[in-house]
């Protein structure tokens, strides 16, 4: 339980990331600290963490092998957003009940399309696995921005989440 805590207070504290859903695009933001803020998990599906960077490439390398078995599985259906982001909550689950391993110190956020739907998921340093329908903030300071308007084209999209990003930074 004390190491719970411990990674909740981590991801907590990681550097934000935004996601948001604008009608049928997704689009996900994060400081440009790192290259591997946000990254590919295959070609439909993004993901971004806050938290301690080992603990959220390794999250995202999860989400990488399980849409890779999906694919191996099953080629003609593409992995959902929610089977991988099941899969990544299954792992963290499995590794903050401790048995010598301790929990991921980050919050993944995973966006994705389920047939050409765009969803949001995040997932928490226990295994909690959520849906978000529209916008998500994780990380220091991701209480300041509450929502976006969903509304507008695709460059009032990027504008209005990198916007975001903007007021949650120190």
């Amino acid at each position: 339980r004390l190491q719970l805590e411990y990674a909740e207070v981590a991801a907590s504290k990681g550097e934000t990331c935004v996601g948001a859903v604008f009608g049928d695009v997704i689009v996900l933001c994060a400081p440009s600290t790192h290259r591997d803020k946000v990254a590919v998990v295959d070609g439909r599906h993004a993901a971004s963490y806050a938290g301690l960077r080992a603990d959220g490439c390794g999250l995202v390398n999860i989400a990488r092998l399980r849409a890779a078995r999906e694919r191996v599985s099953s080629p003609e259906t593409p992995p959902t957003p929610r089977i991988l982001a099941h899969a990544v909550g299954d792992a963290a689950h499995q590794h903050a009940r401790g048995g010598g391993k301790r929990a991921y110190g980050a919050r993944l956020l995973l966006a994705g399309f389920a047939d050409d739907t765009p969803e949001l998921w995040t997932v928490g340093p226990g295994g909690d696995v959520r849906r978000h329908p529209a916008f998500v903030a994780l990380g220091r300071n991701a209480h300041q921005v509450d929502r976006l308007d969903a509304t507008g084209d695709v460059a009032n999209a990027v504008a209005r989440t990198v916007a975001a990003l903007y007021y949650t930074q120190d």
